[in-house]
């Protein structure tokens, strides 16, 4: 009895000083987003909504030709679709589901989003990496 307790011993042990499997890379993180105004109107009720996920973040105003960012807590980029929308000169205008492409970056880059509002209901929406 004695001898299978030992060898039990042993073996979870050696089990213990086995190297673990290498962690794999973790992808690029987002942690946040600018919406820059191109246009010379204000801009009122600004969201980016992920319906995947029921997120959503918002401006409530941006002056003509300004920005407004914002940062959220850290998470993996998973390629959700996005849904933007604005008001403009009393217009509402929203775009359809997309999902922004993925920079070329190496793994664990922070990515922000950029939604740049022009005129006329067109925008520029895009995936940068963030300094730190």
């Amino acid at each position: 009895m004695l001898r299978y307790g030992l060898l039990s011993v042993l073996i979870l042990g050696l089990v213990a000083c086995a190297p673990a499997a290498p962690p794999r890379p973790a992808g690029p993180t987002i942690d946040g987003l600018a919406f820059e105004n191109a246009t010379r109107d204000d801009l009122h009720e600004v969201q980016l909504r992920v319906p995947a996920i029921r997120g959503m973040v918002a401006c409530g105003y941006i002056p003509g030709g300004a920005s407004c960012s914002t940062t959220f807590p850290v998470r993996q980029y998973q390629g959700n679709a996005i849904v933007v929308s604005w008001q403009q000169r009393g217009r509402q205008w929203e775009t359809r589901p997309m999902v922004l492409p993925l920079p070329k970056v190496p793994a664990g880059t922070h990515l922000r989003a950029v939604v740049t509002i022009l005129d006329g209901g067109d925008y520029d929406a895009r995936l940068v990496p963030v300094t730190r």
